[in-house]
């Protein structure tokens, strides 16, 4: 039996290349970090200076100090760490940087979200909430038009209106339309706020009593405030990965190049754990429906407001129209993952704890759940090899199964319960292995059909070691 290893081979001059490249590259990214977070830092200084926003925005400084503290921290690693040059400390290290990788991916996902939730969702909601109790007070609108923008992808427009009241006999004058503010596209939505204030006959104003100088026209919940959402996608899979970060636990004390065993029992058996469970797969299915359908519902609001103004934007409908569909079909994706929570679920147990080539084992298992849904029960052994190699710029993954054993196949509803059966691992095939580039895997598949519902479909990893040996 032949395995196909592809490696990759760089000169030590390339190498060097390619790191100075990545440095620059890296500190680049971590420099627009920290110039985000002084951004936002100064902005809500600002703020607070003039009297803009109120002490509560104190604790959200946090954030855009963390944005700089890993701007600043990752421009030092990437230039000052040192890296060993042991082989064992770099193998044991590579999945500590796995974990700080996903911490620091996920905590720039969740600190750019929380800010932009802030500013366009939370701030937003505070104001409504405060204002429920300020006081409604006849105003006169002194000027009333849109406000126009350039920018680098065109014009944006603002809805711009001063107006004048009077509180406990002092003259006021402002001009906070709500508490979104900003500019976007779209003039003629616009427009017509503009026109209905310009012709309105009694314009009221809420004015909050403590401080007679702020005050608002519209303090209530508007489709503009849809535009709040559009980070939450952020922030929620920046919290996952986060979270999938910080508990990620590199296991030690097995050789650099197996993988992962599992937890182990006690009498020789080990309890195999399976690769993924419904409820990860349905995590990761909500994540990407709220990142594509979060971005998506942007473009399609513009289509719909074009369509209620009676100005249809047709090549931006008909192009949207691939992009709602995966969005749909992520939707029904988390309701078929949902259904597949309730679904029976395997217990395995192999003994004897380390199988070699050649040798052989058995699987015991028993279902939880309703197991008598399921019609038809199969299991089989495989051993599949994954190759990684570059084509030009382009990374590829080769996968190819040479070995596949069908352990079980039965319709008999005691078996599909619980049971047990034996097998053969044969003594020409290869060993688990796992390398930067190569892997070697041996897995146990479950499957179990259910009628017009999501089948059961489990796959668990096991260890075959090397064979022992002896002189």
């Amino acid at each position: 039996m032949e395995f196909n290893f592809k490696q990759n081979h760089f000169g030590n001059h390339s190498n060097r290349t390619v790191s100075i490249i990545g440095k620059i590259f890296m500190s680049l990214f971590f420099s627009v970090f920290a110039g985000m977070g002084t951004f936002f830092i100064v902005v809500m200084i600002r703020e607070l200076v003039q009297k803009e926003a109120e002490w509560t925005i104190i604790p959200f400084m946090l954030i855009p100090l963390i944005f700089i503290l890993v701007g600043l921290g990752g421009i030092y690693g990437t230039w000052f760490f040192k890296r060993t040059k042991a082989s064992k400390a770099a193998k044991a290290g590579k999945k500590m940087n796995q974990k700080n990788f996903l911490i620091m991916f996920g905590l720039a996902f969740f600190c750019i979200g929380s800010v932009f939730a802030y500013m366009l969702l939370i701030g937003p909601l505070l104001g409504i909430w405060k204002a429920r109790n300020w006081v409604e007070t006849p105003c006169r609108i002194v000027s009333a038009e849109v406000g126009v923008h350039d920018g680098d992808d065109g014009n944006t427009y603002s809805i711009d209106i001063v107006y004048e009241y009077t509180l406990n006999e002092k003259k006021y004058t402002a001009d906070r339309y709500d508490f979104i503010g900003g500019s976007s596209s779209g003039y003629h939505g616009k427009q017509e706020v503009v026109d209905q204030y310009k012709n309105a006959e009694n314009p009221v104003c809420y004015v909050n009593p403590e401080r007679p100088s702020q005050a608002v026209l519209v303090r209530d919940l508007t489709i503009r405030n849809a535009v709040g959402l559009f980070p939450i996608p952020f922030v929620v899979i920046g919290a996952a990965v986060l979270i999938a970060g910080l508990r990620h636990r590199p296991k030690t004390g097995q050789a650099a190049w197996l993988p992962d065993s599992g937890d182990d029992i006690p009498d020789g058996q080990t309890f195999l754990t399976p690769d993924s469970t419904p409820l990860k797969k349905l995590l990761v299915v909500i994540a990407i429906c709220l990142f594509w359908n979060g971005i998506v519902s942007v473009f399609l609001y513009l289509v719909v407001q074009g369509f209620k103004r009676d100005q249809p934007e047709w090549f931006l409908t008909i192009f949207l129209i691939p992009f709602v569909a995966v969005g749909l079909g992520l939707i029904v994706a988390i309701f078929y993952q949902l259904l597949a929570l309730l679904n029976p679920r395997y217990r395995l147990v192999l003994q004897p704890e380390k199988l070699h080539p050649g040798t052989s084992g058995m699987i015991n298992w028993q279902a939880s759940g309703k197991a008598h849904r399921i019609r038809n029960l199969t299991v089989k052994l495989t051993g599949r090899e994954e190759a990684t190699y570059r084509v030009g710029t382009n990374t590829r993954t080769d996968k190819n199964t040479f070995f596949e054993m069908e352990l079980l196949d039965t319709q008999d509803r005691y078996q599909i319960e619980a049971g047990s059966i034996g097998f053969v691992i044969p003594a020409d095939t290869m060993h688990s292995f796992e390398a930067d580039n190569n892997k070697i895997i041996w897995s146990l598949d479950v499957r179990g059909d259910i009628k017009f519902w999501p089948d059961v479909k489990q796959s668990y990893k096991i260890i075959i070691s090397p064979k022992t040996v002896t002189f």
